[in-house]
């Protein structure tokens, strides 16, 4: 009785020396139900250009890492050409440098500053151009692992949040907030995945993550110019006050107007 082999979602062509961040990738894909198969799979005693071949023939999409030590590989070149010939290529930069000629009519997923987080917007790109390889919701099983939130819409309001920041500007309204984010929609896409709330909730949750005063600050309820009452609950661990958030916000938009703000990616 013959042996039925496994499905293949993913093949992943890269350089040795981008090991590490490709087994971040892999692990990350790997965690939301995707098979993944990348050389460090081989079995010892495997004749291994044979079988890098028959698993690249195999898969149902083919991610082409490219960084600078990608630039110099044949054998990528002979996987990527695989890619090619059948039509699955998703390709993500990994490090800065030109792109080889036969990708520039690619979309090229931009990872050059990701380091495994699941709310990076390269990631997001990269999702969506496996969806349409493998017809199954990549994008909304990262979005699980994000918190729910969409990165794209993160990383636009905290942008302009940091830019708000740098300048010393008043505070936004909550639906001044809602229009940053409305104009990372892409038609078609649940509306949950805009809530406000939550995406204000991952940008406080990455300024926990780096030490960061918060932004979630320079937003505000115009009537009363202090964030919500579950702000300073859920944020804060305050009882609402208003003497007493009035303070506490003082004090926060101090420590954001002072902070030296890095470019974000």
């Amino acid at each position: 009785m013959t042996k039925r082999r496994k499905q293949l979602d993913v093949f992943i062509s890269y350089k040795r020396e981008d090991y590490a961040r490709v087994d971040q990738l892999a692990a990350l894909l790997e965690d939301i139900k995707i098979r993944v198969w990348h050389d460090a799979s081989l079995a010892a005693g495997e004749l291994w250009p044979d079988r890098i071949e028959e698993m690249a023939r195999r898969a149902r999409a083919m991610i082409v890492c490219w960084t600078p030590a990608a630039a110099k590989s044949e054998w990528i070149r002979r996987e990527m050409e695989i890619g090619f010939e059948r039509d699955i290529l998703v390709p993500v930069q990994f490090g800065a440098g030109p792109l080889p000629a036969n990708l520039r009519d690619y979309h090229v997923a931009d990872m050059t500053t990701w380091a495994g987080e699941a709310d990076h917007p390269g990631l997001y790109q990269l999702a969506r151009g496996l969806e349409a390889m493998l017809a199954v919701p990549v994008g909304s099983r990262i979005l699980e692992l994000a918190g729910g939130q969409n990165p794209a819409a993160v990383a636009a309001l905290r942008a302009h949040l940091v830019r708000l920041a740098r300048k010393r500007k008043p505070p936004i309204s909550y639906e001044e907030a809602r229009a940053v984010i409305a104009a990372t929609l892409i038609e078609g896409e649940s509306t949950p995945l805009r809530n406000l709330f939550g995406t204000l909730d991952a940008i406080a949750d990455q300024n926990r993550r780096r030490r960061e005063p918060p932004l979630f600050g320079l937003v505000v309820n115009p009537d009363e110019g202090l964030p919500g009452k579950g702000y300073f609950e859920k944020h804060c661990f305050l009882e609402f006050d208003t003497e007493l958030a009035e303070s506490v916000h003082a004090a926060q938009l101090d420590a954001v107007y002072g902070y030296e703000w890095p470019e974000d990616p």
